[in-house]
């Protein structure tokens, strides 16, 4: 009894584990989307690019 008891509770500290991590790991993907964004967007407006060329 005690020893499913204690399965039990591995089992909800490793889903607690894999929940933090996939959220943490959902969170840098965001952030990283977030950043091409940033980047994208002030490279469309950026002159650097064309004084480089012309």
């Amino acid at each position: 009894m005690a020893n499913e008891r204690r399965e039990r509770s591995v089992e909800r500290r490793t889903r607690q584990v894999l929940t933090t991590y996939f959220q943490k790991k959902r969170r840098r993907k965001l952030r990283r989307l977030f950043l091409t964004m940033v980047v994208l967007h002030v490279d469309r407006y950026d002159v650097t690019p064309s004084r480089i060329n012309g």
